[in-house]
């Protein structure tokens, strides 16, 4: 690295809030059941969900779309694999997203209408969101020990 080039760091919100000021695409975001809000049963599907769409991202990785795994060039169809793996994340994705929304109508008209690179990337950064939260409500529930 040259003397004169800078490396910035961005650092990832923390907040609601924060998270809407974050990207331009998720300013008008309608409010959704927090991390530290789900039920049992939500964690449940959380869980589920983010297999699928890690399975997604490492797919989309092995065709290149990340510049990494094997070179598009190299594969014929890469191009129809990496819509059909946006394709199906968004599609799990939005579905469990619409599950946490306070407002379905809301919900529905805020994700109308977009593209398809669009609906990906809102729905990776609001992932990776609820990741970090969850774990972070995870780690901050005190063990209570019973009185005696």
């Amino acid at each position: 690295m040259a003397e004169n080039d800078t490396v910035e760091t961005v650092e990832f919100p923390t907040t609601w809030d924060g998270l809407k000021a974050f990207d331009e695409r998720l300013y008008d975001m309608p409010d959704m059941v927090q991390a530290e809000d789900f039920t049992p049963a939500q964690t449940a599907m959380y869980t589920v969900t983010s297999g699928r769409l890690y399975e997604r991202t490492n797919r989309l990785n092995e065709l290149g779309w990340f510049d990494g795994g094997e070179s598009r060039k190299k594969r014929r169809n890469a191009e129809s694999e990496i819509v059909l793996a946006l394709a199906e994340y968004v599609e799990y994705a939005d579905q469990w997203f619409e599950s946490l929304a306070i407002d379905k109508d809301a919900y529905h008209e805020w994700v109308k209408g977009r593209v398809l690179i669009d609906l990906f990337a809102m729905y990776v950064t609001l992932d990776r969101f609820y990741t970090e939260r969850l774990g972070k409500s995870n780690t901050s529930k005190m063990h209570s020990e019973s009185a005696e």
